[in-house]
Parts: structure tokens; C-alpha cells; sequence
């Protein structure tokens, strides 16, 4: 197998990962699914790459892919607005760990841990009672009873 061939399918397999099983909330997947595509794209245009040329780069350029969207992914993830028209507002989530109103817990959605706050003061809900999502801020799911 050629770096270019092995580069590429280990781009496709990462990124794939990321948004079909991961959907987007672990975002280091992607950045590495694209450092191998950078490296893929490497073996691609030089005429007889080594592995170790094609390995550097795959590194460098996930670490480049990293640091560039670093501020920006932890900036969106602490955004205090509001994501309208978010898909996840009224689907129903399990609660895994008790959440009340002044102390965040852990729901499940969408197969993936969510941290989870209610959404108006109200009896915290226990683990495997049913809540509805309300709003999503960042990462963080507002949620009232089901």
C-alpha cells in the first residue's frame, strides 16, 4: 500500500467516524481525518513520497488543523446564545446522571453524553426519567420535564 492510498482511506474512515458515529461532538477525530487528507494530498503530488515524509506531514498538519480551530470550537462551545432552529429542541433525552436547576447533570441524546441543565427551577429529575429538550446554549442541553 502506497502513502497516498493508506493516507486517503484513513482520511475517509476518520472523518467518516466523526460525523456518522460521533456527529460532530468530539471534533478531534475530524481534525485528524483532515491532517491525513493534507497528508494524502502530500503523497499525491511528489513523485515517490516516503512513509516517513508522509507521516511528518500528516502530523504537522493535524497539529496545524488543532491549533487553528482550538479558540474557535472552545468559543462556540461556550456561547452562552442560543442555536435556533437546532434539531435537537423537543426530541426526549434519558437523564444518566440527577439534574436540577442550580446543579448541572447528564443526559443522553443522539447515543452521546450531554451535559444537561432544567430549564426553569423545578424537583431535579433522577436517573432514567424521561425529559424533553427546550434549548440548546453551546454544549449544553436546557431541558424540562417529558
Amino acid at each position: 500500500m502506497t502513502p497516498f492510498a493508506f493516507f486517503l482511506a484513513l482520511a475517509v474512515v476518520l472523518i467518516c467516524v466523526e460525523i456518522l458515529v460521533l456527529q460532530f461532538s468530539v471534533f478531534w477525530v475530524f481534525f485528524f481525518g483532515l491532517g491525513a487528507l493534507v497528508a494524502a494530498l502530500y503523497a499525491w503530488l511528489l513523485p515517490s513520497p516516503g512513509w516517513i515524509d508522509s507521516t511528518a506531514v500528516f502530523v504537522l498538519a493535524s497539529l496545524a488543523v488543532t491549533a487553528a480551530m482550538i479558540k474557535p470550537l472552545r468559543r462556540w462551545q461556550t456561547s452562552k446564545v442560543a442555536m435556533a432552529g437546532n434539531d435537537a429542541i423537543g426530541q426526549e433525552v434519558e437523564i444518566e446522571k440527577a439534574v436540577a436547576f442550580d446543579e448541572p447533570g447528564t443526559v443522553i441524546w443522539s447515543g452521546t453524553d450531554w451535559k444537561a441543565r432544567l430549564d426553569q427551577a423545578g424537583d431535579p429529575l433522577q436517573p432514567g426519567q424521561r425529559a424533553v429538550i427546550s434549548r440548546v446554549q453551546g454544549l449544553t442541553l436546557y431541558i424540562r420535564q417529558g
